[in-house]
């Protein structure tokens, strides 16, 4: 399942003398805890050591059988980015402008095996504020339940007509993941699927969606696909896939930088299914990209370049108070630092 050669390929076929710019990449990974009001997560977090020239960030949020007991620092790499940085990717997003290096994290819910959207926004909103983000450059992507939670974040209000979650997200990739229902009171004054046009036309919210075109198509992310395009062409990608036969699996083989051919109608990719009872649609997805650059060109994809006339962003305190963070750094030596605060 770990196409490492074509991986390697991949990487050869990036033109590193043509490309006029490249962010820099000298980056840390930590391991964090981050408890909240709302409940405990498990983080793992690739940014750049001492580069705060705001740039973009891909968060993954993975399925149940990495959330409850099950998150713990060993499940960080299972899948998504880290996986693949594990696998040998350098974290290289290549762009018509240049190679982006976004920061990279991985979050997982400690207290079940369902986070609430509450829970989401309460994490999400702290790593925007104490990391070098791009505020139009944060890409979420979830497989499953993480799908799941990230989906009903767009739809959470903190009061009526507020679009508390949605304005904080560039773009969404939803592997075979539809938004969960908003606990009371949200879900009095959710719009629903009325979230995902809004999105879609006041904020450039972008969507891409994957569905199993086995037995478990049972999702249904057209849904959500459809009324976005319907509202502004080219906001959503929604299409059936084929690996693993179709199933609710495989979602290394989705994030693998290597696989760059999602092309859903017309003649398909090579894990592209034809329509079923949703239709597919390309959205702004473009052959010859893979997930991680569809994310990337759909935000601000400005190179993160330092630049002696910007001053640096002011790194703000969270909006809710933080109950304990215990982290620890991880070296090429594989020693730990381990520091907790209160």
């Amino acid at each position: 399942m770990v196409p490492l050669k074509k991986l390697l390929l991949f990487a050869l076929l990036i033109p590193l003398a043509s490309l006029a710019q490249t962010e820099s990449h000298d980056f840390y990974t930590k391991d964090t805890i981050l408890n909240f009001a709302t409940g405990s997560w498990q983080v793992r977090i690739s940014a750049p050591k001492s580069d705060i020239t705001p740039r973009a960030a891909i968060i993954m949020a993975p399925g149940q059988g990495e959330m409850g007991a099950n998150a713990v620092p060993s499940t960080l790499g299972r899948y998504g980015p880290h996986y693949w940085l594990g696998a040998g990717w350098d974290g290289s997003v290549k762009l018509g402008n240049g190679i982006h290096y976004p920061i990279l994290i991985t979050v997982e819910y400690r207290n079940n095996y369902y986070p609430s959207a509450l829970a989401a926004y309460d994490v999400l909103t702290y790593l925007l504020k104490t990391l070098p983000i791009n505020p139009r450059a944060v890409h979420l992507t979830g497989l499953s339940q993480g799908a799941f939670t990230w989906g009903a974040l767009i739809l959470l209000e903190l009061t009526s007509g507020a679009e508390s979650g949605m304005k904080l997200v560039s773009t969404l990739t939803a592997l075979e993941g539809t938004p969960d229902p908003l606990p009371a009171p949200y879900s009095t004054w959710s719009r629903g699927v009325t979230a995902y046009k809004v999105w879609a036309k006041k904020y450039g919210g972008r969507y891409f969606y994957l569905e199993g075109s086995g037995t478990d198509n049972f999702r249904d992310g057209w849904q959500w696909a459809t009324p976005m395009n319907d509202t502004l062409g080219g906001s959503a990608y929604f299409s059936y896939q084929t690996l693993g036969g179709g199933a609710h699996c495989c979602w290394n083989d989705m994030y693998n930088p290597a696989h760059n051919n999602w092309t859903c109608v017309g003649t398909l990719g090579p894990y592209n299914g034809a329509s079923q009872v949703g239709k597919n649609q390309m959205g702004s997805y473009r052959n010859g990209q893979n997930i991680f650059q569809w994310m990337l060109a759909n935000g601000d994809s400005t190179l993160a370049v330092p630049s002696s006339s910007v001053s640096p962003p002011v790194i703000l305190p969270p909006k809710k108070t933080i109950l304990s963070v215990t982290t620890t750094y991880l070296y090429s030596d594989s020693t730990k630092e381990t520091i907790t605060r209160p």
